[in-house]
């Protein structure tokens, strides 16, 4: 059994099947309690406060723990830079928030260089009382999407088969986001992934 199955079979044991989702999920509220104070729109995407900046640092701790698990990498630079070798195409996802109208590719700026939003992270975490301009509603957004795009790839690699040279198959059922959209998936299983997710919760 080659490492990525070895891995992919330990994640599958110690965690729970919808952790990974019940942390986004949770975080994914957030937005919803943001969006009470500020406008989810680009005019206010400058818009920084203490509690943006918490949040950015919650949302990016939580990609670095994914990223170290998907990888087995024991520090984040090389987990960074080994999931980028596993999935390339993370550069293309798009994600849209379509109730404010909004697009993201949050992972565009690889290989050639780090995510602003994740630049944000580093300046919060190293300088919280000097980087305050960072905790915006902007860089919130862009990684809250780029943790959706990346909680999609965790359920790829530890609940997915290849069926049909290189097409991933989730094999068990996945998570529907509230607000979030991936632009990538095919709009019928979208819809075929919202029904059995309503099904499964008894809508």
């Amino acid at each position: 059994m080659d490492n990525t199955s070895s891995r992919r079979d330990e994640l599958r044991a110690k965690y729970s099947r919808y952790r990974h989702w019940e942390i986004f999920k949770i975080l994914e509220t957030d937005l919803a309690k943001v969006s009470r104070y500020i406008s989810i729109s680009g005019d206010n995407f400058k818009t920084h406060s203490a509690e943006l900046s918490s949040l950015i640092l919650h949302i990016c701790t939580e990609i670095e723990i994914l990223r170290k698990r998907m990888t087995g990498a024991s520090d984040n630079g090389s987990a960074a830079r080994e999931l980028f070798k596993m999935y390339p195409d993370v550069a293309d996802y798009d994600v849209e928030l379509p109730l404010w109208s909004l697009v993201f590719q949050p992972w565009k700026s690889l290989p050639s260089s780090k995510p602003d939003w994740w630049l944000a992270y580093e300046q919060i975490k190293h300088d919280h009382a000097g980087a305050v301009a960072a905790g915006n509603l902007e860089n919130f957004l862009s990684a809250l999407s780029g943790l959706y795009v990346l909680t999609l790839y965790y359920d790829r690699f530890v609940y997915s088969e290849d069926a049909h040279g290189g097409e991933y198959v989730i094999t068990e059922l996945t998570v529907d986001s509230a607000y979030f959209i991936n632009r990538n998936e095919d709009p019928k299983s979208r819809a075929r992934r919202g029904r059995l997710w309503k099904a499964n919760q008894g809508e």
